[in-house]
Parts: C-alpha cells; sequence; structure tokens
C-alpha cells in the first residue's frame, strides 16, 4: 500500500493505494455487495449500525453509524454519490464529526487479472488533525490487507455461485461467515429457529419439538451447521450439559436427518466440531487421525460428529470442522481475556504450560471457504495456526500487544472451585493441535504467528 497526505488549503488530503489480485469489474462489484461495509470495519473500531447500509449504485443511499469513543457518542451518516460502473463511487459525511468530508474510490485496470484502488479523503475537523491521519493510515492500511487476501481468497477457486444454507448466522463465527460467503458471490440463506428472525433470506426450524419443512431445505449446494448453545459458558451443570448436547448432537442429527430425505441432498455440510475432540493431552502432537481423548467435552464431541453418518452414507461429502481458540476482538476467548488485561489483571492460569491451539479469524474464515471448495476434503479437519502456544507464553505475546503486565496469576484449585468440570477440560486442558489437512490441501496462513494475528484481529 501506498500512502500521501498533502494540505488544500484549511482541508486535508489523504491518498492511499494498493494492488489487487483481480479484474477491475471483480474488485468493483465486491464493493457493491451486501456486507462489503461490515467487512471494512476494522474491530478496533467501537461502533454500531443506525440502519441497514445503502449500496453505492443507489445514488444517496446512506450508511449511518454511532460511534463511540470512552464516553463521547456521536452519529456519522454518509451518503453515497458519483458512482460510475467500474470506475468510482464517493461517499460524503452529511452527519457528522468533521466539519468536511469526502471518500472518493477509484478502480483502474493494471491487466486482465489484477487492478489498483485508490481511497482519497479530504477533511476538515476541529481539531486532533494528527491523530486523525494517524489513524486514517491504520484504518486504510488494514482495510486493504483484507481486501487483498479476500480476493486472493475467493479468486483462486471456481466461481460458480452456490446456495448455502447458513445455521447460526447470528453467532461470533456465522456473522462473519456470512458476509464472507456474500462477497465471495454466493447466495447465503440462514437457517433460524424464531419466527420473529425471519425474512426473505431465511427459513424456519423448530428442532426442539421436531418442526420441518421438509421442502424448505431443497436446492441447496452446501449447508454449513455452527448452531449450539455455547460451550465455554459458566459451569457444566446436569442441566447444562444437557442443552449441549441436545444443541450439538440432536440437533445435527435431525439436521443431517432432513437432508438425507431430500430429493437433491446437498453436495456439502459443514458441521462445527472443536478440538477438545482430543481431550487433555498434554505435549502430544495431534493430527486429524489423532484418537478421540476422554472427559466430557470429547464425548460431546465425538457424537456430534457420528451425528452426520446418516448423510454421509447418502453420498454427501462431511467436514467436520475441529475448531481451536478463535481470535477476535468481539467474540471468542479473545474477547473474555481483554477485559481483565486491559486493567492489568491478566496472568497465567494454573500452569501456563498447557497448549493453547489458536487460529485468525480471518484464516477461519478462509479455511472455511477453503474446505467448501476443496473436494478432496472430507472428515475431521484441525483448525487451528501452524504455531499453537503454551499458555503463559500467548498471555505475554497479548499483553505486550496491550502494553499492559501480565503478573496475575489464577490457580487451577481456584478455577476449578468456581467452575468446575469446564475449568479443568477447557481452561486447564492442553491440545497441541497441527492443521495436517489445510497446509496438505494448499492452504496458506495468513496470520501464521500470533504477534500477525492479533495486529489484525484487534
Amino acid at each position: 500500500m501506498t500512502q500521501k497526505a498533502a494540505n488544500l488549503e484549511n482541508n486535508l488530503r489523504l491518498v492511499y493505494q494498493t494492488e489487487l489480485p483481480v479484474s477491475i469489474e471483480e474488485a468493483f462489484v465486491w464493493h457493491l455487495r451486501k456486507g462489503a461495509f461490515e467487512r471494512l470495519l476494522p474491530p478496533w473500531v467501537s461502533a454500531d449500525l443506525l440502519f441497514s447500509p445503502g449500496s453505492p449504485d443507489e445514488e444517496k443511499s446512506k450508511v449511518g453509524l454511532k460511534l463511540k469513543w470512552g464516553p463521547f457518542r456521536c452519529k456519522w451518516i454518509l451518503e453515497y454519490r458519483d458512482y460510475t460502473f467500474p470506475r468510482e463511487f464517493s461517499d460524503v459525511q452529511v452527519r457528522g464529526p468533521f466539519r468536511h468530508y469526502l471518500h472518493r474510490r477509484r478502480f483502474l485496470t493494471i491487466d486482465p487479472i489484477s487492478s489498483q484502488l485508490t481511497d482519497e479523503i479530504t477533511y476538515r475537523a476541529p481539531l486532533l488533525n494528527k491523530k486523525i491521519q494517524k489513524e486514517f493510515s491504520r484504518l486504510f492500511a488494514w482495510q486493504h490487507a483484507i481486501l487483498r487476501e479476500d480476493m486472493k481468497v475467493i479468486s483462486h477457486y471456481h466461481r460458480t455461485p452456490l446456495r448455502i444454507l447458513l445455521s447460526g448466522a447470528s453467532g461470533f463465527i456465522g456473522s462473519n461467515l456470512k458476509i464472507f460467503l456474500q462477497l465471495a458471490g454466493h447466495e447465503v440463506i440462514r437457517l433460524v429457529r424464531g419466527r420473529e428472525k425471519m425474512g426473505e433470506d431465511a427459513i424456519y426450524w423448530d428442532p426442539i419439538h421436531g418442526s420441518v419443512h421438509k421442502e424448505d431445505f431443497e436446492g441447496f449446494d452446501v449447508v454449513v451447521h455452527l448452531a449450539g448453545a455455547g460451550i465455554a459458558q459458566g459451569r457444566w451443570t446436569k442441566n447444562k450439559k444437557e442443552r449441549l448436547f441436545l444443541s450439538r448432537c440432536r440437533d445435527t442429527w435431525l439436521l443431517s436427518h432432513v437432508l438425507c430425505h431430500l430429493y437433491r441432498p446437498p453436495k456439502v455440510l459443514f458441521c462445527a466440531s472443536a478440538i477438545g475432540f482430543y481431550g487433555d493431552r498434554s505435549d502430544e502432537e495431534l493430527m486429524e487421525d489423532s484418537p478421540q481423548g476422554s472427559g466430557f467435552l470429547a464425548d460431546l464431541c465425538g457424537k456430534w460428529e457420528k451425528a452426520t453418518e446418516v448423510i454421509e452414507n447418502r453420498g454427501t461429502r462431511v467436514i467436520h470442522a475441529r475448531f481451536g481458540a478463535v481470535l477476535g476482538a468481539k467474540g471468542g476467548m479473545l474477547k473474555k481475556l481483554l477485559g481483565p488485561m486491559h486493567w492489568g489483571l491478566g496472568g497465567r492460569m494454573g500452569s501456563g504450560t498447557q497448549w493453547i491451539s489458536w487460529i485468525g479469524l480471518d484464516d477461519l474464515l478462509g479455511a472455511c471457504y477453503h474446505c467448501l471448495m476443496k473436494e478432496e476434503i472430507s472428515g475431521p479437519v484441525n483448525f487451528a495456526a501452524p504455531s499453537p502456544l503454551i499458555q503463559s507464553e500467548f498471555i505475554r505475546i497479548l499483553a505486550k500487544k496491550l502494553g499492559r503486565p501480565a503478573f496475575c496469576h489464577l490457580p487451577g484449585w481456584l478455577l476449578k472451585a468456581a467452575l468446575g468440570e469446564m475449568a479443568r477440560e477447557m481452561i486447564l486442558s492442553s491440545q497441541n493441535a497441527k492443521p495436517v489437512k489445510l497446509l496438505k490441501t494448499g492452504y496458506t496462513f495468513r496470520y501464521p504467528d500470533l504477534k500477525t494475528a492479533l495486529d489484525f484481529v484487534m
């Protein structure tokens, strides 16, 4: 990415350029698809959408944000203008913190398979111009890197649009995967349990009461099943364990039977699982063919994966995604750690020698797409970066990134007393999982080490 800055009378002008590995038409159309604005909203920006974002090809459609900065709140509303396919479009502030703000995006052909994106901003702020310029530099460096890598992944595979059914679309992983798949040009339909969540992009089912309209499930090329009760939340009481079993195993079994009895079953079923399948394995390197471990979580994951047998027998390619700790500032393990660590209360939990197999959110999205598109991939797949860390080193790197100390220590006995079996199997257990299938089938990790991942996910 190249960057320029200049003063234009009372306005500041900033220019950022980057080369994208797709044609000018593909680069431009990506920005028109639903979810583009949300995908390019960095994780460190604290903001809520005021309404569903408009599209650049709808003149004077708008995007509205409620920005949060410490105790301050501010509405920022932008209006799209100057749309010329496939060359440029702009957004202009109609309400917000700047005295003047205009953002132009220009696209230029380099050759048939590559293009150049230029982001040009002119603005006038009442104060803090140097800080604002620094923030814009960080913002566009992040956005251009995300764009390049997303388009590299998407353009690597065949481009036939797929019709995809997605459960768990409101969750941390599902909401991000939905946007990624839409931006890749696929149609994504949500599978929801509440009728109040229905819309033109959703179908309803009630697995608790067995209420399913089989005809609604016809015509999908791919089913991605991520829904289920949260595992890493509170003590595993008897009732909690039952809810976990029903939402993970029973619902997956029911979905598999519904798909099995379709006139045309989906070609692919991508089903969430977890590296908890392996149990507590100390320093042992865990490949996809490593045996199942012991404990409640290992047993749950084993039954969860076996629940798809009926649709596998029908000929559908089934992928069991054994997720490691997913890193993102707005969900997963990292979100739980950031609060205490910002206050200087971070530190090792238990011995600190247990292995953490982690994966950056963007790599999880890219690896999901890789698995869907690669016909030779089936069965269990470890979703973990190639460089797992022991917990104490993980905490040290995170604390350095945050500029906070990490001297606190939560002893294992205290965690077990507070959280019981959940602490023993999730916080204090060790899984050194290796992404053998992903690497063997050609997936290249964006964030192979923790420091690089943290620079992009928070």
